[in-house]
C-alpha cells in the first residue's frame, strides 16, 4: 500500500504535534479564562452639547437639550432639579438615550440670570455614576449675573445640622411673603448644613429657611422648623456669609399610632421607677394616659419595708394633670411600697382601677452613682452659660454655670455629650425664637467638643473648654 503522506508532510505533522503540546504544557490551557469586561466604570456622564449654548444670552426660548458621552437616565426630577428663578409652572424634564431635554412651561422674565441645577437627579444608566453639581445658565438679558451666597443653617437647640431644610430668598421684603408667596429663589442645604446661592442679581433680599414638609416653600405652622435673618441681605461682589439658627416656635403634637386599636376601660398610668430602684436625686413621678379628672391622696398609702406609714412627704400634679410626682428625702437601699385603692384617681373618660395595686420599690445607694467635677475654661459668665448633659439626644440634666469650677456627689453613670445653652432670659430652659411681629432670634445651643464619662463609684474629673 502507499502511505497517504508524503515524507515532507509526514514530518510536518508530526512537527506540529510536538509544538501544540510544549504550548499546552508552559501556558497551562487546561484553565480556561474568560476574557474580562475591564475595569468598572466609575466616571459620572459629561455633558458634550447643548443647544442653545451654556451661558447663552439674550434667550428667548422654551426648550434647552444637552446631549452627554453616554446613555443617561433622571432621577426623581421634581425632587432634585431647580429652576432659578423660582417659576409659577415647573420645567418638564425628559432623557432618551444620551440626550436631556427641558421643555419651559413659564414665560421667562426679561433681563433675568435663570440657573438650572440639576443636584443628583443625573446619572449613567449602567453604574449609576452621578454627576454631582452640574448646573446650566442662561439669560434672558445682555449679561449673566454673578452675584453668590454662602452661609450655613445650625438647629438653634442642638447646635446640629439638618440637610433636609431648603434655605429661601425674597426680593419681596414684607414680612407676609415668606408665609404666602413662593419663594423667588431656593437652594437646598448640603450634608454639612452649607449652602451656597450663585448667578444672582444686584439687589436686596430677605433670607429664610424653614423644613418644607408640605412641598410648597413658604412658612406656614408654627410647629415648622424655621430660621431667619437678622437683616436684609444686600447683595454686593462681597457679600459676607451668613448663619442662620432654626428653630420650631412650637413642639409637634405626636400623632396617635395607626390601626385601630381597643380602649382599655381602665386607668392606664405608668412610673418612672428604674428596674424597681428609686432615684436618689429624683422625686418618684405617676404619669397618665389621660389627663386626670380628680386625684385623692388619702387612697394612697405610703409605707416602709415594716408597714410602717411614712410621713413628711408631698404629691404634687403638674398643669397637664397628667403627672404626679413625690416629694420625699428617699433613704438609701430603703424599701418602700405604695398601696394604691381602686378610686385614688379617675381620668376624664371616668376611668379608675379595677381593683387595688401595690407598687413596691428600693432606693437606689450612693455607690449606685459617681461625683464629678468640672473644671471650665473660657468661661463667659456674662452669656448665663447652661451646662447640658445629653443622652441618646435628650437632654437629662442641666447646670447653670457660675465658677470656673462645678462639683456634685450624686451623678447617674453613663455616656454623655455636652452642650452649652446660653440662656438669654435666665429660665434655664432653652426658648425658640418668634418671627412675627417681634423677629426674636431663638437662643443657641453650642455642642461641647469633649464627651465625659461618669463611672459609678468613682471620683470622676474632667475640664471641659467652652471655646466655640
Amino acid at each position: 500500500m502507499r502511505n497517504c503522506f508524503g515524507n515532507k508532510q509526514l514530518i510536518y505533522f508530526i512537527f506540529s504535534i510536538v509544538l501544540i503540546q510544549q504550548i499546552l504544557v508552559q501556558t497551562g490551557c487546561a484553565h480556561i479564562i474568560p476574557p474580562t469586561g475591564g475595569d468598572k466604570d466609575t466616571l459620572p456622564p459629561v455633558p458634550v452639547k447643548s443647544i442653545p449654548k451654556d451661558s447663552v444670552l439674550n434667550f428667548n426660548g422654551n426648550k434647552i437639550t444637552i446631549d452627554f458621552d453616554e446613555f443617561i437616565e433622571l432621577d426623581r426630577p421634581f425632587e432634585n432639579v431647580i429652576l432659578s428663578p423660582n417659576p409659577n409652572k415647573q420645567p418638564v424634564l425628559e432623557s432618551r438615550l444620551k440626550t436631556l431635554s427641558i421643555r419651559l412651561k413659564d414665560s421667562l422674565l426679561p433681563n433675568t440670570t435663570y440657573s438650572i441645577d440639576f443636584g443628583y437627579s443625573i446619572k449613567d444608566i449602567n453604574e449609576g455614576n452621578i454627576l454631582k453639581d452640574y448646573k446650566f445658565v442662561f439669560s434672558t438679558g445682555t449679561t449673566i449675573d454673578t452675584k453668590e451666597l454662602s452661609g450655613k443653617v445650625i438647629l438653634a437647640e442642638n447646635g446640629k445640622v439638618d440637610s433636609t431644610l431648603i434655605v429661601t430668598l425674597y426680593n419681596n421684603l414684607d414680612d407676609s411673603a415668606v408665609a404666602k408667596k413662593k419663594p423667588f429663589y431656593y437652594t437646598r442645604l448640603k450634608g454639612d448644613g452649607t449652602f451656597r446661592f450663585t448667578n444672582l442679581p444686584a439687589g436686596k433680599f430677605a433670607l429664610y429657611a424653614l423644613k418644607d414638609a408640605n412641598g410648597n416653600k413658604q412658612y406656614d405652622s408654627p410647629t415648622e422648623t424655621f430660621a431667619f435673618a437678622d437683616k436684609f441681605i444686600e447683595m454686593t461682589d462681597t457679600t459676607a456669609p451668613v448663619t442662620l439658627y432654626a428653630y420650631a416656635e412650637e413642639k409637634e403634637t405626636p400623632r396617635p399610632a395607626s390601626g385601630i386599636t381597643k380602649a382599655e376601660k381602665r386607668l392606664i398610668y405608668n412610673n418612672n421607677l428604674e428596674n424597681r430602684h428609686q432615684s436618689l436625686i429624683e422625686p418618684f413621678a405617676f404619669t397618665f394616659g389621660k389627663p386626670l379628672k380628680y386625684f385623692d391622696s388619702t387612697k394612697i398609702s405610703f409605707t416602709d419595708s415594716s408597714h410602717n406609714l411614712i410621713k413628711n412627704y408631698q404629691w404634687i400634679k403638674d398643669t397637664s394633670n397628667k403627672k404626679i410626682t413625690l416629694q420625699y428625702q428617699w433613704q438609701p437601699g430603703m424599701v418602700y411600697q405604695l398601696i394604691l385603692q381602686k378610686d385614688f384617681a379617675a381620668d376624664t373618660m371616668g376611668y379608675q382601677l379595677t381593683k387595688i395595686d401595690t407598687v413596691i420599690f428600693a432606693a437606689k445607694k450612693p455607690e449606685d452613682y459617681g461625683s464629678l467635677r468640672l473644671k471650665f475654661t473660657n468661661l463667659d459668665k456674662t452669656k448665663n452659660p447652661v451646662l447640658q448633659f445629653v443622652s441618646q439626644d435628650k437632654v437629662v440634666k442641666s447646670v447653670v454655670i457660675t465658677e470656673a469650677v462645678w462639683s456634685e456627689k450624686l451623678v447617674n453613670p453613663g455616656d454623655y455629650e455636652l452642650r452649652v445653652l446660653y440662656d438669654d432670659n435666665k429660665n434655664g430652659v432653652w426658648d425658640p425664637g418668634k418671627f412675627s411681629g417681634v423677629h426674636k432670634q431663638p437662643e443657641r445651643v453650642v455642642p461641647v467638643a469633649a464627651k465625659l464619662t461618669v463611672k459609678a463609684n468613682w471620683e470622676n474629673e474632667n475640664v471641659v473648654d467652652l471655646k466655640q
